[in-house]
């Protein structure tokens, strides 16, 4: 699958453009007034490998907070600015490598000259990120696609005419078909790497089924530089999420695949919880492997031979097997523990 041809630079340690891997990135959901939680939550996120972490930063309060978590991650930290220039010059002061602004909530666009200088000399790049649902009134006579985009290029030509150039481009909406187009249209004009993504996509089930489309459709025609799946839950399930996409497309080579039986009345094991337990640990490896979970082992060995690694469900104990022959039966108590240790162990002889 081919890429999109961009602009390539760096956020910190992460290579952004066409000459990188594809980035996977989250968000801080919680309360920025809470540094304890916030920490919490970027190890997390560092245990699943995520590339990118932005954080919101509505005030002074939140800057201080910022200037912390910044010492105590390696991930690089994405500042999300909305109306304060003042802000954006003062996280930037502070030692932010990218930050996020979104021309609608900052139409005064006389002050990007600063803001390039405090870009400028601190090295640091910055996303355009337009949001379907705050654009400036300015465009309101003009198609819903034709907002984001004319508000996008609006805002980088004042970029450009200052002579910067360490620029993503981030175009969303909460619905699939104005998404795509917008990103395909905007492709097709500048080479400025993509973030892409479907803004307020909803709750883990509807939020996946449509964040696969739109980001998909995308990366089939080679756009998108980082990537960010948002949902209404743990950023951890987002970055997941994020993972298993590029993974199907064959983007990434570095991220393990889980099969599951969807289960019937043969099933011994709870295999949905199972699944879900094993998934999250999986997601602390970068490693191409395939692993299997069967609920029995009637047809659980057979079915998943083309598996690395598997489970095949018992009353009281599993059988574990190896490229599809059993290997050892143990207790169903510590499962996911006893499992993945056969799982490690293989790794490391790999």
């Amino acid at each position: 699958m081919g890429r999109r041809i961009t602009r390539n630079f760096n956020i910190g340690s992460v290579g952004i453009g066409s000459n990188y891997p594809i980035s996977i990135q989250s968000m801080l959901k919680t309360k920025n007034t809470d540094v304890d939680a916030c920490l919490t939550q970027i190890k997390e996120l560092e245990e699943v490998h995520c590339d990118l972490i932005r954080v919101s930063v509505p005030d002074d309060k939140s800057l201080e907070t910022f200037v912390t978590l910044q010492k105590n991650t390696n991930i690089p930290l994405i500042a999300d600015i909305h109306y304060s220039y003042e802000l954006a010059y003062k996280v930037l002061e502070a030692g932010a490598k990218k930050i996020r602004m979104n021309p609608g909530n900052m139409p005064d666009f006389s002050k990007i000259d600063k803001l390039v200088s405090e870009l400028k000399n601190n090295h640091a790049c910055i996303r355009i990120g337009v949001n379907a649902g705050s654009i400036n009134k300015s465009y309101e006579n003009q198609s819903e696609v034709d907002k984001i985009v004319n508000s996008t290029m609006d805002c980088l030509s004042v970029f450009e005419n200052l002579g910067f150039h360490d620029i993503v481009l981030g175009l969303k909406s909460s619905n699939i078909q104005t998404t795509i187009e917008c990103n395909e249209k905007i492709a097709k004009i500048c080479d400025y790497p993509m973030h892409i993504g479907l803004t307020e996509s909803g709750p883990l089930r509807e939020g996946l089924v449509k964040s696969s489309i739109a980001i998909s459709r995308l990366l089939e025609q080679g756009i998108g530089d980082t990537v960010r799946v948002s949902l209404s839950n743990s950023p951890v399930e987002e970055v997941i999420a994020a993972k298993t996409i590029l993974k199907s497309l064959g983007l990434r080579n570095d991220v393990p695949e889980l099969v599951s039986c969807p289960t019937c009345a043969r099933t011994k094991i709870n295999v949905p919880l199972l699944s879900e337990k094993i998934e999250k640990e999986l997601a602390k490896i970068n490693k191409n492997i395939k692993i299997a979970v069967m609920g029995c082992p009637i047809n659980g060995i057979d079915e998943g031979k083309g598996a690395d690694l598997g489970i095949a469900g018992g009353e009281k104990e599993s059988i574990i097997f190896v490229k599809g022959k059993q290997v050892a039966r143990i207790s169903n108590e510590n499962l996911v523990e006893e499992f993945m240790k056969y799982v490690n162990n293989y790794l490391k002889e790999e």
